[in-house]
């Protein structure tokens, strides 16, 4: 096993921030040569170390979008990213090293006693093998022979364009078992280790995934988050049998077409990127707009998550996108 690659997405204003910063702890399985953020501004600051995690406490306490790591060399990295869209904080540890079994005891110790949307853990054998996303932009044609060598089961490996002038040829992930993506915080995909907790029922129902069968191990834990181990071992994953087990994931579970319309979703609301919480809502209103939007604020009239919220501000638009009526209303108004 050459090294592992784990991802985690938290409700991040349901897990005290202390716990957040003691997971992070375990998790930082090497030695640190380098700390960036990127709290408000739209550039990374270096930090040392102490600073950082000073730093990660600050950030956990705003409502913005907050990007930090620690990394050391190219290949070991805890990274962080909130997005108040959906509220949730993404951790992804990459390590060079087998720790596998090290990780798997941290993340499931820490799932049994706190909400989670999902986790995922593989190898970085199993990572790299799905995903091809930049090989084309070297060479094309030696790009898609070495897809074919690595993967006999596809007959004609697919491609996908860029907008971009030419447009760019990329590999077209999807077209592999263990696919995976993420959308503005939400995971959805196939991989070794997987842990989808009450959150993630909103996206995909937890009954449905504790019914699959076609796997190492089904379990429903304490608190209701399943947890499945897909793979007889973390190295199997080439294995036809395990290949047929991600498939059947797939065809139960239909997360491809669940995220494609989870990206379009969001695409439609474009306003909402930028701003810790917002709800659009269409319709008929009773100032005649057709689309409603509001946009949840503190007592000092910044946008917070709705459940901090002390007053929202409410738009509604006419069908050409502008503004018919605005008001700024207590949140215990009825709106």
């Amino acid at each position: 096993m050459d090294g592992i690659h784990l991802v985690m997405h938290l409700p991040r204003n349901e897990i005290p921030a202390d716990d957040i910063i003691a997971l992070s702890h375990e998790l930082l399985l090497f030695q640190p040569t380098g700390f960036k953020s990127m709290p408000k501004a739209r550039q990374f600051k270096r930090l040392g170390s102490k600073t950082f995690w000073e730093q990660l406490r600050l950030n956990l306490s705003y409502d913005d979008k907050m990007h930090m790591d620690a990394h050391s060399g190219i290949y070991d990295s805890l990274f962080f990213r909130y997005e108040p869209v959906t509220d949730i904080l993404a951790v992804f540890l990459y390590l060079k090293d087998d720790r596998y079994d090290a990780v798997h005891e941290i993340v499931q110790r820490f799932v049994q006693t706190h909400p989670v949307y999902s986790a995922a853990l593989r190898t970085r054998a199993e990572s790299s093998w799905n995903s091809y996303v930049n090989f084309l932009r070297a060479n094309e044609n030696r790009s898609v022979a070495k897809i074919k060598a690595e993967h006999p089961e596809i007959t004609e490996v697919k491609l996908v364009y860029q907008n971009t002038t030419p447009p760019t040829p990329l590999i077209d992930n999807r077209q592999f078992a263990g696919y995976t993506t993420e959308f503005d915080g939400v995971w959805f995909g196939c991989t070794n280790e997987m842990w989808f907790g009450k959150g993630y029922d909103k996206y995909l129902p937890l009954q449905t995934l504790a019914a699959f069968t076609e796997c190492a191990n089904n379990e429903t834990l304490r608190n209701g988050t399943v947890h499945i181990t897909m793979y007889d071992t973390p190295d199997a994953f080439k294995e036809p049998g395990s290949q047929r087990r991600a498939w059947a994931f797939r065809a139960l579970t239909d997360y491809v077409n669940l995220a494609e319309a989870w990206r379009k979703r969001l695409a439609a609301a474009p306003e909402r990127r930028g701003f810790a919480n917002m709800e659009i809502e269409d319709g008929s209103f009773p100032h005649g707009g057709c689309k409603r939007i509001l946009t949840y604020l503190d007592e000092n009239g910044r946008p917070t998550i709705r459940k901090k919220a002390s007053q929202v501000h409410i738009s509604e638009r006419g069908s050409d996108g502008t503004a018919v009526f605005e008001e700024i209303a207590p949140i215990t108004k009825n709106h």
